[in-house]
């Protein structure tokens, strides 16, 4: 029964729930235990399935809980109407510091309450925000932005918004004036912002597939012994697994300080000599054979 549930009263400080399947009912009975904890810090309800009905019953709970900083709520079908009850709940708690909401549909209107709710409470402690995966477009994370980090007074220095519908345009701008108004924050999606300039995209090249061991120094004597050009910059990141391909899919991403470097880094593959650490890869131009194509989902 709730009434005898020791978590109210326990002395963990943290406690991960994830994939657990709480669901509204679920929910529903935990949130007393949650309301009355006083010793809780950080709570991972990620892909609980709590629905709209189940974050009602949290968001009631966290409006009185005084402890918790931290609250993974990643992939939990909390719609638009959940997004709301967070905002809700936003409003008056004093305690959150970190809050991930990710993959959970909020879209702009979701994201437009938690922003209200955020700017309505003068004690909003909450500087660290995940939004990815919500299908919001380039006015949503502008607004985002534009109150909570480039505004008045900057609330959040962490923000992650990978996989909205933000396009490079605006990723583009928005970058570059967080940069003008040198606010200090940290943005996931920043990181890659370099290989979106023109100028970075002309002097560039991709590589794949690229084996991690020794292919770095590997990459670096072959290009000088066959004077591709002076390298600036080498980036080694690993992309999703491809189908029906056991091996790790690594690729390398390179700028040269010169234009040229591409078209001889384009005529080394063509012969057959672009092998680093014994593997033959592909070389592209950046910002060729990189579309994603992401099916459109249904609303629910």
């Amino acid at each position: 029964m709730v009434g005898e549930n020791p978590i109210g009263k326990c002395g963990f400080a943290s406690m991960n729930l994830s994939r657990c399947k709480l669901g509204k009912e679920g929910a529903r009975m935990f949130a007393p235990a949650l309301k009355a904890n006083t010793s809780l810090l950080h709570l991972d309800i990620s892909s609980c399935k709590l629905g709209v009905s189940g974050m009602y019953s949290f968001s009631k709970a966290l409006t009185e809980n005084k402890t918790l900083k931290s609250l993974n709520l990643y992939r939990n079908i909390l719609d638009v109407d959940g997004a709301r009850s967070i905002g809700k709940m936003l409003q008056v708690n004093k305690s959150l510091e970190f809050l991930d909401i990710g993959h959970n549909r909020i879209r702009e209107t979701g994201l437009k309450a938690i922003i209200d709710g955020i700017l309505l409470n003068k004690d909003c402690k909450l500087h660290q925000l995940s939004i990815c995966a919500n299908f919001i477009n380039d006015d949503g994370i502008n607004m985002l932005f534009e109150r909570l980090v480039i505004g008045s007074k900057q609330q959040l220095t962490h923000v992650y918004i990978k996989k909205n519908f933000q396009s490079e345009y605006n990723k583009i701008q928005l970058a570059t004036k967080v940069a003008e108004k040198k606010v200090q924050v940290f943005v996931d999606d920043f990181r890659s912002i370099d290989y979106l300039v023109k100028e970075k995209l002309e002097k560039s090249i991709w590589i794949s597939p690229f084996a991690v061991t020794n292919s770095v120094p590997d990459l670096r004597e072959i290009m000088k012994n066959q004077e591709i050009g002076f390298i600036t910059d080498i980036r080694v990141a690993r992309g999703h697994k491809a189908p029906g391909r056991p091996q790790e899919n690594h690729f390398c991403l390179v700028e040269f300080q010169d234009s040229n470097s591409v078209n001889r880094s384009l005529q080394l593959a063509s012969k057959g000599r672009a092998i680093f650490g014994g593997v033959k890869a592909r070389i592209y131009r950046s910002g060729t054979q990189t579309a994603i194509c992401m099916p459109q989902q249904k609303r629910r």
